[in-house]
């Protein structure tokens, strides 16, 4: 499965349900990768059921047709974890699914609501103008990344790599210095890219990018004048702060009441963002799939001649986050799902002598 290659099909993510009757209850827990899917039912008093079980299962999804759900795994009352049923998942809003069921006594259908799910390209926000790192944002191809630092005059040191690993695959940050940075002086732009997967060739993207400046006394550039020229290119900070907050449809922020109401909850679990550009301290941002991108600094400047002295910036962009998220998490799911479905779907179902 790629990023780059492969699209998600309507249904796929995770999603949860639960119904109440009195003391009696049913919660429902669904994931689903490509064609494979885990159901996790939990019956309290449920009828037709009078105790209590928690019945896992696995099935395989084929477009149109109702998936035969096998059980795998069971805690509690495992006798009377239904069997012999199917289910059919059907889209039914944004973050919304109908899981039907067919030959089953317990539930006609369910209401599902997703806490996970892959982004797709009807998901993306909508870009802000002239919301960049001198010309770099996140979402660009490599190739282009590195064309503009070129043009802008910087040099990528490709000596000191960091970045992140996991099973099977490789996020690379790097950072570009100022060719004719005044001695004494430097300015360094950090860029972290989109995983690759061991065995594929994606086209890496730009994942964050950072600016770390230590400007130079020669420069005589004011902290005044700096945040003026920050706010003309970025629109009002937050609260009037250090950083910058921008909704879905690509609007400035300015408040902490307007960026609640601009990004309310949506059920979706939000991401943690950091960098790992070599030599820089780690800095993280929560971003939620509800709202738009974020940008962060760090201003120092001298007290007594209000000179500017340091200028760290850097730019989250949540949809790349969530895509990020879903591709690596998804992968590791999937491989745990597949092992259920084929220790299941191989097992005999004949009695054994005893």
């Amino acid at each position: 499965m790629s990023a780059q290659s492969y699209e998600p099909t309507d249904t796929e993510g995770v999603w949860f349900s639960g119904y109440e009757k009195g003391y009696n209850s049913i919660e429902l827990n669904l994931t689903q990768i490509e064609k494979l899917g885990k159901l996790e039912i939990q019956f309290n008093r449920w009828a037709p059921f009078e105790g209590y079980a928690r019945c896992q299962y696995v099935f395989a999804v084929e477009p149109g047709l109702p998936a035969k759900a096998l059980v795998n795994g069971a805690y509690g009352q495992a006798a009377q974890c239904p069997a012999g049923f199917s289910v059919t998942l059907e889209r039914s809003a944004a973050n919304g699914l109908l899981l039907g069921f067919e030959r089953a006594d317990f539930l006609t259908k369910a209401e599902m609501n997703a806490s996970l799910r892959p982004f797709r390209a009807a998901d993306a926000r909508v870009p802000v103008a002239g919301l960049d790192i001198l010309g770099l944002a996140p979402g660009m191809a490599r190739a282009d990344v590195e064309a503009v630092l070129e043009a802008a005059g910087y040099e990528l040191d490709r000596d000191e790599i960091g970045g992140t690993m996991g099973r099977g695959w490789e996020a690379q940050a790097l950072n570009a210095v100022k060719r004719d940075a005044p001695e004494g002086a430097s300015d360094i732009i950090g860029v972290q890219f989109t995983p690759v997967f061991e065995g594929e060739s994606p086209t890496e993207r730009l994942e964050l990018v950072g600016r770390n400046w230590e400007i130079s006394a020669s420069e005589q550039l004011s902290e005044i004048t700096l945040k003026q020229a920050l706010t003309q290119k970025y629109g009002a900070a937050l609260n009037g702060g250090s950083d910058w907050a921008y909704d879905r449809a690509g609007a400035v922020l300015a408040t902490s009441d307007a960026e609640r109401e601009a990004c309310k909850p949506n059920g979706l679990q939000r991401f943690v963002a950091g960098d790992s550009f070599p030599g820089w301290s780690l800095r993280r941002s929560e971003l939620s799939p509800s709202c738009g991108p974020r940008l962060t600094s760090y201003m120092r400047s001298d007290s007594s001649s209000g000179r500017a002295e340091r200028l760290i910036l850097v730019l989250y962009d949540p949809d790349i986050a969530w895509d990020r998220f879903w591709t690596i998490w998804s992968r590791d799911e999937l491989r745990g799902i597949e092992t259920l479905y084929d220790g299941v779907s191989n097992a005999t179902a004949a009695a054994p002598k005893l």
